[in-house]
Parts: structure tokens; sequence; C-alpha cells
């Protein structure tokens, strides 16, 4: 029997040993990256936010000129407009789905001056284009206060099609 309480004490002051032994630290955690942009966020003069429709010049109305044969583009933009800088969305004949499903189904990201965008927190917008109808875009928003430019990457996907386009946004004066 006091064989048996000498081990029972021995590994009890074993256990209790190990447990005040320090552990490894751990590795220091990676950061995330850059945080993504919410509205209201500034990046130099230009303010990222929100608009309604009709208050804002959209990618095909802004007249960007392509550079080059890549999917590369500068806009000459007027200090104090709104620029909705998203990739719109909408439902042709031959698609056989709606706005909707398009836009449920749809992949889309935006990196402003090489900072994600937090799409969910700018929401959608519709508004009507000449040749597609109604088109569906996330309602991201740039107006400048001061002439400035700024990088603007989207990529994503819709039905079978995938696109990826870089735009600089060059704010002047009125």
């Amino acid at each position: 029997m006091t064989k048996c309480i000498s081990v029972f004490v021995v590994a009890l002051c074993l256990t209790g040993l190990l447990s005040c032994t320090a552990l490894p630290s751990l590795p220091a955690a990676t950061p995330a990256g850059p945080a993504p942009i919410n509205p209201g966020d500034r990046i130099g003069d230009i303010l990222v936010t929100t608009a309604a429709a009709d208050e804002t010049v959209f990618v095909w109305q802004a007249g960007c000129v392509q550079q080059g044969t890549e999917e590369k583009y500068r806009c000459a933009v007027t200090v104090g407009s709104e620029y909705n800088v998203s990739v719109g969305v909408y439902s042709a004949p031959d698609q056989g789905k709606s706005l909707e499903e398009l836009w449920a189904e749809h992949t889309e990201e935006i990196f402003i001056a090489d900072r994600p965008v937090n799409l969910a927190a700018f929401g959608a917008v519709d508004t009507y284009h000449p040749t597609a109808g109604k088109m569906r875009a996330w309602n991201v928003v740039l107006v400048a206060s001061a002439p400035d430019e700024i990088a603007v990457k989207t990529k994503g996907k819709v039905a079978d099609e995938t696109w990826e386009e870089f735009s600089t946004y060059v704010f002047s004066a009125p």
C-alpha cells in the first residue's frame, strides 16, 4: 500500500511541476491586410459613400478611355460630382434569368487604392441603362473635394462572363 501511495505522490508532484512549466509561445498573428472600406471613409480628398441612382454618374456614363488593349481605363471626372465605380448587372433575354437571379448569383470585388471594399455595407442601387435596360450595381460612390486621382479595380463574374478592370479616376476642378 505504501508503494502505491509513493507512486501516486511522485506522479502528483510530476504533474504539478509540469503544469508550472512555461508553454512555448505561439507565433504572433499575421495581419489580415488593409482594413476594408466602408461608407463614409476618406482616402485623401476622396470620400467613399453612397448616392441615389439619379444623382450619380455610373461607369458607363463617365467617359472613361481605354488605355491600350488591356482592361485599363482612365476616367476624367469632376470634383464634387458623384461617381459609382461598380460594374452593373442586367438581364438579357438570351440569359433566361431575371435580374434578381443574376444579382443573387453574381460575384464582385472592388478595391479602391488597393483596399477591399465592404460591398454589403454599401448595398445595391438600381438604375437604367439606355441599351441594357434595368441594371443593378453596388452603391459604391466616389466624391472628391479637391483635384485628386485614385485607382479602382473591379473583378467578378455574372452568369458565364468574368471580368477584371482597372480604372484610374482623375478628379479635376469644374
